[in-house]
This record gives structure tokens, C-alpha cells and sequence, in this order.
């Protein structure tokens, strides 16, 4: 008799930490930890961006109107002769809410861009005219240059 009610008592253990194991929620695979640093030297590295100049967090203000605050991370170099429009931003919102103020502030300056070059740099507008802004998650990035699609790849190798 002993034996079977723990055998009983086992089984309904058993059961027991089975239900609870399976009613929890599974947590939601969270968003990947990028090192935007890393990935810029990555892309530096491997493509050839001549008189590139870091910005920092502080200058994202006067550059793109972006307030520090607003940025988890950050990792941007542009062309510092002043005519040409190469960057390379990757940026990480400090929160799903401020993705979209991060978007829409890229997107005006790539807008501001164009208008200045069309006329002015032929050329640059047309490279500018291919880049466009895009976000996964709360990164947030943009590539003008005539090797978009060679950075989006190695970025692409970090989201993954």
C-alpha cells in the first residue's frame, strides 16, 4: 500500500511539474544585442569610404537633429570634404517609442540632401536617391553610398 501511493505521488509530481513547466510562457526571443561599433569597423574595413569622420552622440543633434537621449548606441562616420554625401549611420533607440521620431529625422535629412545636390552634384543626388532609411526593431540605420548593398550585407550578418 505505501508503495503505491508513492508511486501515486510520484506520477502526480510528475504531471504537476510537467503542467507548470509547459503553462509558462516561453520568453520571447529578445532583440539582438548589435555592437554598432563593430559593425562600422566592419564596414570600413571592407569597404572603401575615403575621408570618413566620426560623429559622435553629441553631434547627432546638429547633424540629424537627434537628441542624445533618444539613442541606446550609436555609430555614424561622414564624408568630411563637405560636397560629397557618404554616411554610414547606425543608430539603437533608447525605446520602441522613439524609433519613429529616429526615422522620420534620417528621412529629412536624406530629403534635405537631395535638394541640395540635385542641381548642385548630379552624381551625389542619384546615390542619395538610392538610399533610404530603415529600422528593425529599435535599430535604425542608413547607408549612402554607392556601396549600399555591400554594407546592408555585412549588417545583415549581425541582425541575423
Amino acid at each position: 500500500m505505501k508503495k503505491r501511493m508513492a508511486a501515486i505521488a510520484a506520477v502526480c509530481i510528475l504531471l504537476l511539474s510537467c503542467a507548470v513547466g509547459c503553462g509558462k510562457d516561453q520568453p520571447q526571443s529578445a532583440e539582438p544585442d548589435i555592437p554598432l561599433h563593430e559593425v562600422m569597423d566592419s564596414i570600413l574595413a571592407q569597404v572603401t569610404m575615403p575621408e570618413m569622420m566620426t560623429l559622435t552622440a553629441e553631434n547627432l543633434l546638429d547633424y540629424y537633429g537627434l537628441e542624445e537621449q533618444d539613442l541606446a548606441d550609436s555609430a555614424v562616420c561622414i564624408n568630411m570634404n563637405g560636397y560629397e554625401k557618404e554616411e554610414i549611420v547606425l543608430l539603437r533607440a533608447a525605446d520602441a517609442d522613439r524609433v519613429q521620431g529616429i526615422v522620420d529625422q534620417l528621412n529629412a535629412s536624406l530629403q534635405d540632401a537631395a535638394v541640395q545636390m540635385q542641381n548642385y552634384l548630379p552624381e551625389q543626388y542619384a546615390m542619395i536617391q538610392k538610399s533610404e532609411v530603415r529600422q528593425s526593431g529599435t535599430y535604425v540605420w542608413l547607408f549612402v553610398s554607392e556601396s549600399n548593398e555591400q554594407m546592408q550585407a555585412i549588417l545583415d550578418t549581425y541582425l541575423q
